[in-house]
């Protein structure tokens, strides 16, 4: 694992005591990003992977306030076109987050070259880091973003889209994007699939592991989950 530079843990809900987090408890070589889902239909419904606005709101705030922990916000859905709007609630959201993944439906943006663009602006005027999924559905519109940025983003290899579908490729980290990989990692595979990483970055580039279902616990966020995938790496 010596390439591993981060963890993202995703789904931070309402049954987490985010503050009652102790860095001592975590791996000190490894940044752990802790990150919350939002949508504007699934966060006003029973969904308990996508807590409310206020709540969202709430936790990024106390990310914002830490110099060691680092806080992230997924958008889904249809709040992504806001965020292109620029719509206040949904940037007041974004500029406490440390980066934001937006959770594409490709489908929904046929004009790829404008989706490229609007998404460069969106950066250059907010200083937004982004995460952006690489993927088999998203690989003509990548093609298309990548050949126009000059930015680093995140670029995650996400086989899974959140259903725990276990990754079942590595392709190899990006020398200039920092590059992710999910895809049904959880505490009794991540050392297996951390070592295939490994094997397929011959270059030794640094790389970030997502994780989503793996570090549930009959669908409620677990932090003990989280613990446990530190130790496995250990």
């Amino acid at each position: 694992m010596k390439n591993l530079k981060g963890i993202s843990f995703v789904g931070v809900d309402v049954n987490t005591d985010i503050e009652s987090i102790a860095l001592s408890t975590f791996h000190s070589d490894i940044a752990c990003e802790w990150s919350v889902l939002y949508s504007d239909s699934k966060s006003v419904g029973n969904y308990i992977r996508y807590p409310s606005y206020d709540f969202c709101l709430k936790f990024l705030d106390q990310g914002w306030r830490s110099n060691f922990l680092q806080y992230s916000l997924h958008l889904c859905g249809s709040v992504i076109d806001r965020y292109l709007k620029e719509e206040k609630d949904v940037l007041d959201l974004c500029k406490k987050a440390y980066r934001i993944q937006l959770n594409l439906n490709i489908n929904s943006y046929p004009d790829h070259d404008k989706l490229a663009n609007d998404l460069l602006l969106m950066m250059s005027k907010h200083g937004h880091k982004l995460i952006l999924q690489q993927n088999k559905t998203k690989e003509k519109f990548m093609k298309t973003f990548l050949n126009k940025t000059q930015t680093k983003i995140g670029l995650l290899h996400d086989g899974s889209g959140g259903f725990g579908r276990v990754i079942s490729q590595i392709d190899p980290p990006d020398n200039f994007h920092l590059t992710g990989y999910a895809g049904g990692i959880k505490p009794e595979n991540v050392a297996e699939i951390v070592g295939l990483i490994e094997k397929n970055n011959p270059d030794n580039l640094p790389y970030y592991i997502d994780m989503e279902s793996g570090v549930r616990d009959n669908n409620i966020f677990s932090l003990e989950k989280c613990r446990q995938v530190i130790t496995n790496l250990t």
